[in-house]
């Protein structure tokens, strides 16, 4: 199977996915981003491998996303610590290995920005680097949800593959 299948299927099932995800989450901005991390999820595993019962699959890969997202949350309040008991911190500043490396990752970037359609780009950057919410978006470029899910999903593909190469 491949990424058009991967991306068919996660729109077949959207409304229910979301449904099932917030119930989980409690959250319906939550739901979206965990939506959309099972679909780059789903379309890279489908290109390696052949899923039996592809629906299935994508309801267990929603769940133990929702889990994961729920244990990191619990995990994170756990470790919540009144600033008052930290130590005195060493020089957080970044290496010079550090500078260059997400120089050359920002530069990547850019030029995988640029290899996008004007309205994929749009929708990436209100999103992961304005993060204006899913409604925020729809509202700002006049299009659809699921246009906005797809453009977004469609970019992240592209960039995530350029950053990889």
């Amino acid at each position: 199977m491949n990424k058009a299948i991967a991306a068919q299927l996660v729109e077949n099932h959207r409304e229910e996915l979301l449904r099932f995800i917030t119930r989980r989450v409690s959250c319906h901005e939550t739901a979206f981003d965990i939506l959309q991390d099972c679909f780059i999820r789903l379309a890279s595993y489908m290109e390696e491998k052949t899923v039996q019962n592809p629906r299935a699959f994508l309801f267990r890969m929603a769940a133990n996303q929702a889990t994961d997202h729920l244990r990191h949350r619990a995990r994170f309040a756990e470790r919540e610590t009144d600033i008052t008991e930290l130590p005195d911190l060493v020089d957080p500043a970044p290496s010079a290995e550090d500078i260059v490396s997400g120089t050359q990752r920002m530069e990547k970037l850019k030029q995988a920005l640029a290899e996008l359609p004007p309205n994929h780009r749009e929708v990436f950057i209100l999103r992961n680097i304005k993060h204006y919410s899913y409604a925020e978006i729809t509202e700002q470029t006049g299009l659809s949800y699921n246009t906005v899910f797809k453009y977004l999903n469609a970019a992240l593909l592209h960039c995530q593959k350029r950053l990889h190469d």
